[in-house]
């Protein structure tokens, strides 16, 4: 008895696309949105139907294109970078300065003659085949470099500072990067208040060093574009522009900035670093030389250089970084000769830019909404009538039509109510099954 009571209230999928079908004829001949109610009116003479349906369809049609050319310049350009001030004095923090070591600077002193030309083919390696594939190394080629390349205070000497002098090994470190074997400046923040030099050394030496400037604590990578090759000593300046980002950013997408900020993940050139080091443990079990930082992960050997050139993918890490929200580009401005000393300088005034939201999701919200309104007159009523017409309304018209079907079938319900013992005859009442 309980499922014949239940079962008319579970409709079939005929009668839900019955209902359906005549749902959206009852929403469109009462909904708020302009031209529809007049093409769905069947006492309407055709040409006027015909009409109104095109203007509709057009309004429509205009409505999407007009959304579809917001949200594209949404995804693609939300931000507005403006000059926000120009600045004299401040305090910024010193650039990021490598001076990276060639394969001249690889003291071969002591090598075996059949290791020299190995050691000078893999320090300058860049994704190109090799020949030596066999040999295996007695020490790591990463230690190799270390140590038969020169110290830092071997290249420089009378190294100063803001005007003071200072010892070239307190300001500049060797260090492993994968541009090579680099003398890497120690990051200070200093104040600018006139031309002084910020930073000045004596360039010893014929060979030349690839000079690499970048933020805070960013190595250079190693196919990346060199700045300037230092081969003699040289008057430098730079022009910094700090551009900084508007919190705002922060409810858009990475996608949608094209940046990170700090606390949300690392710096390009170290975001790249870590995803070919992730990559080349996956695909090849180790790590080229000049990535090696951590003496946990295994070192390649001679032999398998080669799968870097068989697995392309493994340099394709750019769409996965991306650069600061808040970073600073320094541009060379002059590059003049300098017969005492390598001199860098910033060149003044400072240029600061904002980086603001041009739209966010508020607007884009408004935008749409304004764009629905003129051309069809919609509105969020006019959504939440559309939700009750295709699910409550929907479900309860189908139910109704299970009833109606049910009656229109004659389906009745059998009681034995009265039995006569001696003519065994039965009475029996039919009820129809009415509301």
């Amino acid at each position: 008895m309980l499922w014949n009571y239940i079962r008319h209230y579970i409709p079939s999928i005929f009668e839900l696309l019955q209902s359906f079908k005549l749902r959206s004829k009852e929403y469109l001949r009462e909904n708020t949105l302009h031209g529809f109610v007049y093409f769905i009116n069947p006492y309407r003479p055709l040409w006027e139907r015909v009409i109104w349906f095109i203007c509709a369809i057009t309004s429509f049609c205009g409505a999407v294109g007009i959304i579809v050319i917001i949200w594209q310049r949404f995804q693609s350009t939300p931000t507005l970078t403006d000059l926000d001030i120009e600045i004299g004095d401040m305090t910024i923090i010193y650039p990021s300065i490598h001076l990276c070591m060639t394969s001249d600077h690889l003291d071969m002193t002591g090598i075996p003659e059949n290791l020299t030309s190995i050691y000078g083919t893999y320090y300058n390696w860049n994704w190109k085949p090799l020949n030596h594939t066999e040999m295996k190394l007695p020490v790591p080629l990463s230690k190799v470099f270390q140590r038969i390349t020169p110290d830092c205070n071997t290249l420089l000497m009378d190294c100063t500072e803001q005007g003071l002098a200072i010892d070239c090994a307190n300001l500049f470190a060797k260090s492993l990067t994968p541009a090579g074997i680099c003398c890497k400046s120690l990051s200070r923040k200093f104040t600018q208040f006139n031309d002084t030099p910020i930073l000045s050394f004596v360039l010893r030496g014929e060979n030349y060093l690839n000079m690499y400037i970048h933020d805070i604590d960013e190595p250079p990578l190693r196919h990346g574009p060199i700045d300037y090759q230092l081969n003699r000593n040289v008057d430098i300046v730079l022009q910094l522009d700090i551009t900084k980002s508007d919190d705002g950013l922060r409810m858009l997408s990475r996608t949608q900035r094209d940046c990170v900020f700090a606390d949300e993940g690392q710096s390009y050139n170290n975001c790249y670093r870590q995803c070919m080091k992730k990559k080349s443990l996956e695909i090849c079990k180790c790590i080229p030389w000049f990535e090696i930082d951590d003496k946990s992960v295994m070192e390649c050997n001679l032999n398998q250089y080669s799968c870097f050139l068989e697995n392309i993918e493994l340099t394709d890490c750019i769409s996965e970084c991306y650069l600061f929200c808040d970073h600073t580009n320094y541009v060379f401005v002059k590059i003049g000769n300098n017969d005492e000393k390598t001199t860098i300088r910033i060149w003044k005034p400072i240029s600061q830019f904002k980086r603001k939201i041009r739209f966010g999701w508020l607007d884009i919200l408004v935008s749409f909404g304004g764009i629905m309104g003129l051309f069809l007159g919609y509105s969020i009523l006019t959504t939440v009538e559309l939700i009750y017409y295709f699910s409550l309304r929907l479900y309860c018209g189908a139910v109704i039509d299970n009833i109606e079907s049910n009656k229109n079938n004659n389906i009745k319900k059998i009681f034995v109510t009265e039995r006569e013992e001696k003519s065994k005859i039965f009475y029996v009442k039919y009820y129809d099954y009415v509301d």
